[in-house]
């Protein structure tokens, strides 16, 4: 391996030829006061209890464009390097204050000294140029304090005096690691910040080098990372960019990579890459801290030519996620998406995931992709309704997000689905199960007994809202809607907790009722041309604890409507496509795969087949008595 090794200590890695540059499509800047505070430890610890030690902050990886001096990459241990040159930029402003709060002629000089001497490790050229280093909230101020540290003589320090004594909180991660180093050192004297300068500089740490690409991501990825330990995704990340060819389409790789993470930047993005992993490919017992290792095994497995397509197919993911955890889609996409993250059920984003791949691909026709989604959602409000555990299920929802992402056809997108659905149809086989699960619903501002938040309250409500509405050009904006209780929230009143109690109106309208008497909100409730509230107001002249429990079972009745699935549906359809399976396996082996009747099987469905063998009297006698043969006994 053509490598070069070299035990250097700080002054060493700083002060040479080098030209730092961090490559762009490196993550961002994320060590914080835990680690900055560690650095610090450790390198007083070595001065105070152990002099002769030097503090070690492990290896870094570089790549070189020339044997010496010149432009160097750095590949793994971009978080130390600019946490060092932030370290570097609080000692000169201490030694800078040092010096300008005594009269001592000796520590005055000793201070220049420290600051030139300081100032030598981070001539402006250390990290390259700007655009080539990614800190995020604040790499415009890291070439500030660059430049205003290497200027200090000539520069304005008061902002930095400011920023030191203010109490607000810092947004720029670069200035809130000044502070932090700064009021760190403020509290020593000049000894002991001189002791610790010198500590500091004798940090030591491993520099690996190479000229060859391939070389530099081999030893990157067998270190792995110090610090903070780096994501699954990022793992990929490397592997990715080390074995995508042709490498003149590395720059357009990395700039799609970089839409990703902007895309996602809000995003656990190992969640990502576990939902994506799920849709892909099938592992048991499958961990979110395994990952990279499984999915490296995965493609070695392939042939290394389908990495472009992996890679396609993972940017093309994130547009889907981003849809998902968004809630940005179609008006039904919307309304699936709200309800599983108003539950945080993220467990099925997968399956999602995989229903809107196949929908892309056109697998899917927009209808059934709607219905697939409309069905998952009402099984899920079952089952969460009933308090069942999503561990429980998980193991099959990742073996249903995997099948639906393997199908090439619709039947067998359907079949995925309807098998899940079948196996847990104890959720929906019987009706009480969600009639016993809306029952049993608690909403009370007054009560810890409280099982429903308002906003998910307002979801399973909007439907009614909308089917009393006449003017179909009517707009709502149910985000700014909230729960009403008509008669008012009493603790001691256990009926006034259910849905017989409960509205949902505008904010503006539930902020004007508040504790009013049912008289005056029956009138506000008249006034406020909203057929689902003039409707009830108009019902009942007068409202009591015996009209409750009447309303909670009309509510009950027309929320079953919207969101019980149908068990008969559900087990019939799944009996035709098994039959089907089988029919068609049958065919091609009597007629072969591309004979008139598995075309037709696979056009028609099952039952237009059965009646097409049936009726078409121009069809080989011998052949439609054998193709009855292979046809359950009822058909």
């Amino acid at each position: 391996m053509a490598f070069e090794v070299l035990d250097q200590n700080i002054t060493q890695l700083f002060k040479n030829d080098d030209i730092f540059f961090i490559p762009r499509y490196q993550r961002n800047y994320v060590w914080r006061e835990l680690h900055w505070g560690q650095l610090i430890k450790d390198i007083r610890y070595c001065a105070e209890v152990t002099p002769d030690w030097s503090h070690f902050i492990g290896s870094m990886v570089f790549e070189r464009k020339q044997s010496s001096g010149g432009m160097v990459a750095i590949i793994d241990g971009q978080q130390r390097i600019l946490t060092l040159q932030i370290v570097i930029f609080s000692l000169i402003f201490c030694f800078k204050n040092m010096k300008d709060s005594t009269s001592d002629t000796n520590i005055k000089k000793q201070c220049d000294g420290n600051i030139a001497y300081l100032q030598d490790l981070i001539i402006n050229r250390t990290l390259g140029n700007a655009d080539s280093i990614k800190v995020e909230n604040g790499y415009e101020e890291f070439v500030e304090l660059n430049q205003d540290l290497m200027d200090i003589y000539k520069s304005d320090l008061e902002k930095y005096h400011n920023l030191i004594a203010s109490q607000r909180k810092e947004s720029s991660v670069i200035l809130k690691a000044f502070k932090f180093f700064v009021t760190d050192f403020q509290k020593l004297n000049f000894q002991e910040l001189a002791t610790l300068t010198k500590q500091f500089l004798e940090t030591r740490v491993v520099t690996i080098s190479s000229m060859q690409e391939e070389e530099v991501y081999n030893i990157f990825e067998i270190l792995n990372a110090r610090g903070v330990k780096l994501k699954q995704i990022e793992l990929l990340k490397n592997y990715l960019f080390k074995y995508l060819k042709p490498k003149s389409l590395l720059d357009t790789y990395k700039t799609k990579w970089g839409d990703l993470e902007q895309r996602l930047e809000k995003v656990d993005l190992d969640d990502y890459y576990l939902h994506m992993y799920r849709c892909w490919h099938y592992k048991n017992r499958l961990k979110k801290e395994q990952l990279f290792e499984i999915t490296k095994e995965q493609l070695r497995e392939n042939n290394q030519k389908d990495l472009p397509k992996f890679f396609d197919f993972f940017i093309q993911g994130s547009e889907y996620y981003y849809g998902i955890d968004s809630v940005v889609g179609d008006d039904i996409e919307k309304e699936v998406y709200e309800y599983f993250k108003l539950k945080r059920n993220r467990q099925v984003r997968s399956v999602l995931l995989a229903l809107k791949m196949k929908y892309a691909e056109e697998i899917l026709d927009i209808d059934s992709y709607h219905q697939y989604l409309m069905m998952l959602r009402n099984f899920w409000v079952t089952f969460n309704l009933d308090n069942g555990s999503s561990n429980k299920i998980d193991g099959d929802v990742y073996i249903l997000s995997n099948e639906i992402y393997k199908s090439s056809e619709n039947r067998r997108v359907e079949f995925a689905i309807l098998k899940f659905l079948k196996k847990y149809s104890t959720y929906y086989s019987k009706e009480n199960v969600l009639e016993n699960g809306l029952k049993n619903i608690v909403y009370s501002n007054k009560t810890n007994r409280k099982n429903i938040s308002s906003k998910l309250l307002v979801y399973f409500l909007k439907p009614l809202v909308l089917e009393e509405e006449i003017n179909k050009y009517a707009q709502y904006d149910f985000s700014k809607f909230n729960v009403e209780h008509v008669l008012n929230d009493d603790p001691n009143e256990d009926v006034r907790y259910s849905l017989g109690n409960l509205l949902v109106c505008p904010d503006e309208l539930n902020g004007v009722m508040k504790n009013s008497s049912y008289d005056k909100k029956k009138n506000k409730l008249l006034e406020s041309n909203i057929p689902y509230l003039v409707n009830f107001a108009k019902k009942y002249d007068r409202f009591n604890e015996k009209n409750i429990e009447e309303r909670s079972n009309e509510v009950i009745a027309r929320l079953k409507k919207i969101y019980l699935l149908s068990k008969d549906l559900v087990e019939k359809n799944y009996n035709n496509l098994e039959i089907l399976f089988e029919l068609k396996k049958q065919l091609i082996k009597a007629f072969g795969e591309n004979s008139v009747y598995v075309s037709a099987l696979e056009e028609k469905g099952l039952n237009q087949f059965i009646t097409y063998i049936y009726k078409n009297g121009s069809l080989p006698g011998s052949e439609v008595e054998e193709i009855k043969k292979m046809l359950p006994q009822s058909a």
